[in-house]
């Protein structure tokens, strides 16, 4: 009920700002929402305290030094806590395990952060400086800030994690139709299994249930479609031998599809296919163009 409810408040947010359309429908693609949002924050921190305004500090040679330096402190640690996000996304979902996860969140995605950027801070302010941080402002006013900023952009990638979860946004160009053979509909017939663990048990996944099987940080992910997904020790090499061709497809050495996870694909550089699939994964889906005719003819059904 939380997760229905919540949904349609950020259903509503996502009718009337294009802002945050442009935010959701890029995945955790956040290059530039990164980039800027590190900005706006490093001026916002700077700014906090001090009794002249912005326009009159712009002549003054160590405001672009601050700006500079928390720019990239906030930078790198927008970058900790989505790295953090997109690991805890994968071992602990919202809602399968929400009092672990926000626990987890909360000590990885606000805590660590808050301290790291303290303890930078104060480097920074006693080597650049030579001041105490003890002795100035800082923690009684741009202290607060830098919690508040850091709780944002956890809040953000939650509530992006909320609408990718959420079926009705997956906004792509259908893929183009074709009807099912005689061999096709006896082959749907023909179900296969593959053996997972999680959480010290076996289960059995059917090879229907499967969206992708891709290679992240050393470990193989087997992803359903209803985001639900499991680490194995296995090889996609491993994998793919035992899965039907004309249901799977190896895009490259790190990512199996499902033909029913593909919605779009699009010529890219060089002759390379680009394919949209769902539920979104982190890497891009790039079929090479030695393999591009054989993906087009395994897509429509002819491979």
């Amino acid at each position: 009920m939380v997760y229905i409810a919540f949904s349609g408040k950020l259903k509503k947010i996502w009718a009337v700002s294009p802002l945050f359309r442009f935010v959701m429908a890029n995945g955790y693609k956040d290059k530039w929402v990164k980039t800027i949002g590190s900005l706006i924050a490093s001026v916002t921190v700077d700014s906090m305290g001090r009794p002249n305004s912005i326009f009159e500090r712009l002549a003054e040679g160590f405001f672009y030094v601050d700006i500079l330096a928390g720019f990239l402190i906030t930078l790198m640690l927008w970058e900790g806590i989505k790295r953090v996000t997109v690991w805890l996304d994968k071992k602990n979902g919202w809602f399968e395990n929400p009092l672990e996860r926000f626990l987890l969140q909360f000590l990885l995605g606000v805590f660590v952060p808050v301290l790291l950027s303290f303890i930078i801070t104060l480097a920074y302010m006693r080597l650049l400086w030579d001041q105490d941080i003890f002795k100035t402002e800082w923690l009684y006013n741009e202290m607060y800030m830098v919690v508040f900023i850091i709780l944002i952009i956890n809040f953000i990638y939650f509530s992006w994690w909320i609408y990718l979860k959420h079926p009705e946004n997956i906004i792509n160009d259908p893929m183009p139709a074709h009807s099912p053979s005689v061999d096709e509909i006896e082959a749907e017939e023909k179900e296969t299994f593959i053996n997972v663990t999680k959480g010290g048990k076996k289960i059995v996944l059917s090879a229907f249930d499967i969206a992708h099987i891709y290679l992240s940080e050393g470990y193989t992910y087997i992803q359903k479609f209803d985001g639900e997904d499991f680490v194995s020790t296995l090889s996609l090499d491993d994998f793919f031998k035992g899965l039907r061709k004309d249901l799977f497809f190896r895009t490259n050495r790190q990512i199996i599809v499902q033909r029913k996870a593909c919605t779009s694909y699009q010529t890219i550089e060089n002759g390379k296919i680009e394919v949209e699939v769902i539920p979104k994964i982190e890497k891009r889906v790039i079929v090479s163009q030695k393999r591009a005719r054989e993906f087009r003819k395994w897509i429509s059904g002819k491979g």
